[in-house]
Protein backbone atom coordinates (compact mmCIF):
# COMPACT_ATOMS: atom_id res chain seq x y z
CA UNK A 1 0.00 0.00 0.00
CA UNK A 2 1.44 3.55 -1.22
CA UNK A 3 1.61 6.66 1.04
CA UNK A 4 -1.66 9.26 -0.15
CA UNK A 5 -0.07 11.39 -3.22
CA UNK A 6 0.23 14.92 -1.69
CA UNK A 7 -1.33 17.38 -4.64
CA UNK A 8 -0.74 20.66 -2.45
CA UNK A 9 -0.56 21.13 1.19
CA UNK A 10 -3.63 19.80 3.53
CA UNK A 11 -4.78 18.19 -0.23
CA UNK A 12 -3.78 13.96 -1.01
CA UNK A 13 -4.79 11.90 -3.17
CA UNK A 14 -5.26 7.87 -1.87
CA UNK A 15 -4.33 5.97 -5.63
CA UNK A 16 -5.39 3.04 -4.07
CA UNK A 17 -9.11 3.76 -3.32
CA UNK A 18 -9.42 6.55 -5.65
CA UNK A 19 -10.24 9.33 -2.99
CA UNK A 20 -9.34 13.10 -2.61
CA UNK A 21 -8.92 13.92 0.66
CA UNK A 22 -8.77 17.59 2.35
CA UNK A 23 -7.72 18.28 5.59
CA UNK A 24 -7.99 21.50 7.35
CA UNK A 25 -7.49 22.05 11.14
CA UNK A 26 -8.52 18.80 13.40
CA UNK A 27 -11.10 17.64 10.46
CA UNK A 28 -10.67 15.70 6.74
CA UNK A 29 -13.12 15.25 3.92
CA UNK A 30 -12.60 12.54 1.27
CA UNK A 31 -14.13 12.95 -2.18
CA UNK A 32 -14.36 10.83 -5.51
CA UNK A 33 -12.60 12.51 -7.97
CA UNK A 34 -15.59 14.13 -9.53
CA UNK A 35 -17.21 15.28 -6.33
CA UNK A 36 -13.58 16.96 -5.34
CA UNK A 37 -13.72 18.73 -9.29
CA UNK A 38 -17.06 20.03 -8.82
CA UNK A 39 -16.36 21.46 -5.13
CA UNK A 40 -13.51 23.10 -6.25
CA UNK A 41 -15.90 24.35 -8.84
CA UNK A 42 -18.27 25.85 -6.50
CA UNK A 43 -15.37 27.69 -4.20
CA UNK A 44 -13.73 29.06 -7.04
CA UNK A 45 -16.96 30.92 -7.86
CA UNK A 46 -17.51 31.83 -4.06
CA UNK A 47 -14.01 32.51 -3.89
CA UNK A 48 -14.69 35.31 -7.15
CA UNK A 49 -18.06 36.55 -5.53
CA UNK A 50 -16.62 36.73 -2.01
CA UNK A 51 -13.78 39.13 -3.61
CA UNK A 52 -15.98 41.35 -5.60
CA UNK A 53 -18.69 41.88 -2.56
CA UNK A 54 -18.38 45.37 -1.57
CA UNK A 55 -18.34 44.59 2.39
CA UNK A 56 -14.58 43.10 1.82
CA UNK A 57 -11.29 44.37 0.29
CA UNK A 58 -8.28 42.20 -0.10
CA UNK A 59 -5.39 42.80 1.17
CA UNK A 60 -1.48 42.03 -0.06
CA UNK A 61 1.49 41.22 2.32
CA UNK A 62 4.71 39.74 1.85
CA UNK A 63 5.55 36.17 3.95
CA UNK A 64 8.66 34.73 3.62
CA UNK A 65 9.69 36.24 0.06
CA UNK A 66 5.84 34.75 -1.14
CA UNK A 67 3.27 37.38 -2.30
CA UNK A 68 -0.18 36.52 -0.55
CA UNK A 69 -3.35 37.72 -0.59
CA UNK A 70 -5.92 38.06 2.57
CA UNK A 71 -10.04 38.34 2.90
CA UNK A 72 -11.24 41.43 4.77
CA UNK A 73 -14.35 43.30 6.13
CA UNK A 74 -14.20 47.00 4.70
CA UNK A 75 -12.94 49.11 7.41
CA UNK A 76 -15.65 51.76 8.59
CA UNK A 77 -13.14 54.30 8.83
CA UNK A 78 -12.68 55.72 5.14
CA UNK A 79 -9.19 57.07 6.33
CA UNK A 80 -8.16 53.79 6.34
CA UNK A 81 -6.91 51.76 2.75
Amino acid sequence: MNEPLELSPNVWLDESTNTVIVGMDRMSVAFDPDDFWDFCCNIEQAKINIGSHPEFVIGEYEEDGILKTQLMPKPDDPDIN
